[in-house]
């Protein structure tokens, strides 16, 4: 008797731990999704940025020239938190990415 109590116990105990791994794996994923969002709005903010202050009218300007630097200091933000991600799932970059960062 006190051994299908024990037994009863043990799979109520491992279902709960699925269940609380599954919910975690989910907010993960739900993570790198906003991750991923928030690493595209900047790349595009970037690009915007970078356009405005090559056009002759705002070239020098040190306002535009503030928000590049400010852009180009969230980026590496980003990229940090990405390669953090990398290290705690093991994502591997492709090669020709991998390239063209060394280029840079």
């Amino acid at each position: 008797m006190i051994e299908g109590l024990i037994i009863l116990i043990q799979f109520g105990c491992i279902a709960i731990a699925i269940l609380y791994i599954r919910n975690l794996l989910l907010t993960v994923k739900n993570i790198q999704t906003m991750i991923q969002e928030v690493a595209d709005v900047a790349d595009e903010y970037d690009k915007f940025v970078t356009e405005l202050n090559s056009k002759t009218t705002y070239y020098g300007d040190p306002t535009i020239e503030e928000l590049v630097t400010l852009s180009n200091q969230l980026k590496a933000s980003l990229q940090a938190v990405r390669d953090i991600e990398k290290q705690l799932f093991g994502i591997e970059e492709d090669h020709d990415s991998e390239e063209e960062e060394e280029e840079n």
